[in-house]
Formats: C-alpha cells, sequence, structure tokens
C-alpha cells in the first residue's frame, strides 16, 4: 500500500506541482508588456514574463501559442518566478546544501523502488523517464526538504499531507510569506492574482498531520517502505 502512495506521490510530483484554478481569461493584449505584476526581493514580474510562449518551467503544462495564453498560465507562471526567488533565497538563509550521500541515498531509494515497479508494470515507459530524472529530483526532494524543516523551525504552525508533499509546512510557508510582504520584499500588484495566490494559505485545508507526529529528521520519501 505504501508502494501505491509513494509511487502516486511521485506521478503527481512529476505532473502536476501546479494546481489549476478555473477563472475567466482574460487578455493583457493592450497593457504596456513592461507593467509590473509583482515584486519579489529586486526582481520585478512584468506582463511580458508571463506572457512567454517558451517557458519550459511548469510541470506538466503545454507550450501554448501566443493566442492560447490566459489568466491561467500567466498566474502559474507568476507563481512560479514568485516561489523560484523564494526557495532561493531560503536556500541561502537556511545554508542548503545537498551532500553526495543524500544523492546516493535517495538513487539508492529509488532504484528499489524502480525494480519494484518494473516488476509489477513491465514496458511501462513512466519508468524510463522516472529513471532519467532521478538525480534532479533528488536534488529538488532534498532542497525542498531542507527548506521546510528550516521553515518549521522558525515559524511551527500547521503542517498538511499534501500527495506532491506529505509534510508541507503551511503554517510556516504562511508565516513566512507574511514576514516578506509585511517588510515590502514581496509585493502582488494584480489584485486577482494576489487573491487567488493568498487563497492557498488561508483556506482551511483538510489532512492536517498531527503535531505529535510531524517529523522532518527525515525526508518522507527516506521513511517510506516498500
Amino acid at each position: 500500500m505504501k508502494l501505491i502512495t509513494f509511487l502516486l506521490v511521485l506521478f503527481v510530483t512529476l505532473l502536476v506541482h501546479c494546481s489549476a484554478w478555473g477563472e475567466t481569461s482574460k487578455t493583457d493584449s493592450d497593457v504596456n508588456p513592461d507593467t509590473i505584476i509583482a515584486k519579489v526581493f529586486d526582481k520585478n514580474i512584468v506582463i511580458r514574463d508571463l506572457n512567454d510562449t517558451q517557458l519550459t518551467i511548469l510541470p506538466g503544462s503545454y507550450l501554448p501559442k501566443p493566442s492560447q495564453i490566459d489568466d491561467e498560465y500567466r498566474y502559474k507562471v507568476m507563481r512560479y518566478l514568485i516561489s523560484q526567488e523564494i526557495n532561493l533565497a531560503l536556500d541561502k538563509q537556511c545554508n542548503v546544501s545537498v551532500s553526495t550521500s543524500d544523492l546516493e541515498a535517495y538513487t539508492k531509494f529509488m532504484s528499489n523502488v524502480m525494480d519494484d515497479f518494473k516488476l509489477r508494470h513491465p514496458g511501462d515507459k513512466m519508468v524510463e523517464l522516472q529513471e532519467s530524472s532521478i538525480k534532479s529530483m533528488g536534488q529538488s526532494e532534498w532542497r525542498k526538504h531542507y527548506r521546510h524543516k528550516c521553515l518549521y523551525e522558525m515559524y511551527g504552525g500547521a503542517v498538511i499531507f499534501q500527495q506532491a508533499s506529505p509534510q508541507e509546512p503551511v503554517g510556516a510557508l504562511k508565516a513566512h510569506l507574511g514576514k516578506l510582504t509585511r517588510e515590502g520584499d514581496l509585493v502582488i500588484m494584480r489584485a486577482d492574482f494576489s487573491q487567488r495566490f493568498w487563497q492557498y494559505f488561508k483556506r482551511k485545508h483538510s489532512f492536517e498531520v498531527p503535531s505529535e507526529k510531524v517529523d522532518f529528521s527525515q525526508p518522507w520519501w527516506m521513511k517510506a517502505k516498500h
């Protein structure tokens, strides 16, 4: 059962890292492309950034034609660009570093999982994709773990179970983003995008992890048994 849960989490991590909202599309075609939509630290995010059809940054997303760009795409790009800047700053603040032994542990674990999966699903092409991505996935998973551990130690707060992140410190994330906002390091000028951005952190979440079971001593996948 835990193997199935792990594979489901892995699949979602690869393909659906960004959630979708259904909202009426608008067009920014008549707006100055240098109009600032958001600011994070010293980086301005402008409409031109959100209209870039060459981006391959959104997991599981398509590369839209210019005529297909809508607010759903723009919002996801904005949120990705914001998260990238904040994660880089957190990596520095928390002294995040992924060691060779970290990557070896992740590679060993993933190899065991993939061997098991191959026996159950021979010829599945998804396995080939995962094997070619293991190293970069290992870097990403370890960095996310270290950032989440650091945030939880700083702020505490609610931790929730998510398919793509079984221990997500949503309370600590909210507190940190609030701190950046108060200090002027995070500003979202466009009102509807700002509302959508904060909605995730303000809403009531299901599957909150009991405080006594929160444990960031190891990544979740190091504790999984297959």
